[in-house]
């Protein structure tokens, strides 16, 4: 029983003992961090670090304050917040680093005082420039009677534009032809105007509406 004894005693004695080294090695790397005073050791070095860089953040800060103005929006009342946004800026922008003249340059654009809001772009329409190209009048054949005496040589010919062109002159010359200059007989006449009868210049009119239409709102559009 007294060698058992004996022998616990000792491994207390041990294990007080390194609880002790433990103790002062705790009070050393205490003071070591932050002092009895709390206000140097490592914990005072940091503080007077992070002091020092303030105030040379919130020096460069007041040198371009004046340019930068609305940039340095939310963070320009406090050294603090200023340092922590320049420590944020470090750690998270990956931004190209431009020099500082053009940065003025940009700043001067982006934060002017005379910047007036652009006008949304209008959508163009194109519905109207469809509605033309779907216009049934493009799918139809526009010619003359076909039962008129006169059809047969307008088809030989196979320009009834040139004729009704001809017409034109012909009306102004009289009734006589404007290439033979001889004088024609009336049925003649009734031929011509029977085979460009009204649903002809209906059409006929439709086409160059749709024409002037057309040049119109693809002009508007090309605008």
């Amino acid at each position: 029983m007294g060698e058992l004894e004996s022998d616990t005693l000792n491994k207390i004695e041990t294990m007080n003992n390194d609880i002790n080294s433990l103790i002062d090695n705790i009070k050393q790397l205490t003071k070591t961090l932050k002092s009895e005073d709390g206000n140097s050791g490592k914990q005072g070095e940091l503080l007077q670090l992070e002091d020092k860089y303030k105030e040379r953040f919130w020096k460069q800060k007041q040198k371009y304050d004046a340019q930068f103005a609305g940039g340095f929006e939310g963070v320009r009342n406090s050294k603090d917040s200023f340092k922590a946004k320049v420590i944020t800026e470090y750690s998270t922008n990956r931004e190209v680093l431009l020099p500082i003249s053009e940065l003025e340059q940009k700043a001067k654009k982006v934060f002017s005082s005379k910047l007036t809001p652009a006008q949304n772009i209008i959508a163009p329409q194109t519905d109207r420039i469809l509605a033309h190209e779907q216009n049934l009048i493009l799918k139809k054949r526009v010619i003359g009677k076909d039962d008129v005496d006169i059809a047969a040589m307008i088809k030989k010919l196979g320009n009834s534009d040139w004729v009704r062109q001809g017409l034109s002159y012909y009306n102004a010359n009289e009734g006589v032809c404007p290439f033979c200059q001889q004088k024609t007989e009336e049925s003649f006449s009734t031929s011509l105007s029977e085979y460009f009868d009204e649903s002809f210049t209906k059409d006929n009119n439709a086409i160059n509406t749709l024409l002037t239409d057309y040049y119109t709102d693809g002009s508007r559009l090309q605008q």
